[in-house]
This record gives structure tokens, sequence and C-alpha cells, in this order.
């Protein structure tokens, strides 16, 4: 009985050793924007890019902060629409364009409080199963897109939970401009 115990600790040790091992990719370090007004907990060391998005009356700068994990994209973005445009017509399209990128289809979809959605869906890039996750967050004209993206099973849920989980927004004050 004493070697039973023994062998299932030792066998519950090596299963934790080899579970932890799996996700050393993942370093969390907290990001904080001050020109997003936002906070969350990012799996590595994430890269800022601005992109240009077009929409029907125009086009606004979009900025993304974005890491790389464990063969997963974790990214936040926003972008600032103009007075008049309907901006959940410009989360819809933001949503369709990510299924569009893994030629996806929404698994379940979820309304928050006013103004937050959710969806889980799953897509592929040639043989490679991906899986989606991804919030929109509307603050006033403000869209902000919560995603994370890769290899099916790769990561854990509870990891992107913990990604997804974090984000916040905060009411800090922006840089002042010095001439």
């Amino acid at each position: 009985m004493r070697m039973l115990r023994t062998m299932s600790f030792a066998g519950i040790s090596v299963a934790i050793l080899a579970l932890s091992a799996c996700y050393s990719e993942l370093d969390w370090r907290e990001v904080t924007s001050v020109q997003g007004r936002y906070r969350i907990t990012m799996p590595a060391k994430p890269q800022e890019e601005i992109r240009t998005l077009k929409h029907a009356t125009g086009s606004v700068k979009m900025t993304m902060t974005a890491a790389r994990a464990a063969d997963w994209m974790f990214g936040v973005s926003y972008a600032d629409f103009p007075a008049g445009v309907d901006i959940q017509k410009q989360r819809d399209e933001q949503r369709d364009a990510l299924l569009r990128n893994i030629s996806g289809r929404i698994i379940k979809q979820s309304q928050g409080r006013p103004g937050t959605s959710a969806l889980i869906a799953e897509g592929r890039r040639g043989d490679i199963k991906l899986d989606l996750r991804a919030r929109f967050i509307v603050d006033g004209q403000r869209l902000y897109q919560i995603a994370a993206i890769g290899t099916k099973g790769r990561v854990p849920d509870t990891e992107v939970d913990t990604f997804l989980d974090s984000f916040k927004l905060q009411n800090l004050a922006r840089p002042a401009v010095v001439d």
C-alpha cells in the first residue's frame, strides 16, 4: 500500500512537471497603454504596430499591441471612429475579418454588458487547426478588440482566459503635449 502511494505521488509529480514545462513559453507581464487607456497581462514581450483600418466613410488608425508565445498570437487593438460611424457595425466587421483570416466558424458567441461581446471560433490555416477566442468592447466611439489565436490544443483555455480576463479599461490621463 505504501509503495502504491509513493508511485501515485511520483506519477502526479511527473505529470505536474510535464504540464508546467509545456507552458514555460508563457512569460506573463502586465502591459499598460496610456494612449489606449487599458491594462492587460501579456504572455510575452509585446510589439506595437499602427495600421490603417478602412471603413465605409473613410479610414482610421488602429493601434495593435501583440505578443507571440507557444504558437499563439495574443493581441489587443483599438481604433477611434468619428462621430456618426455605426460602431456596432464596425465591431461586426472586425469580428468577420478575424473569422475570414482563419476560414473560421463561430462555435459560441455571447453579449455581455452593453457594448461588450465575445466569441469562440475554430478554423484552419492549411492543415493546422486553429482556435480563436476574442472579446470586443465599445467605449464611446472607440472599439477595442482583444483576441488570442493559435494552434488548437497548444495552450490551455485557462491560459487564454488569463489573457482575456486581464483586460481592464483605465482612466489614465493622456500625456501632455509640449510645444
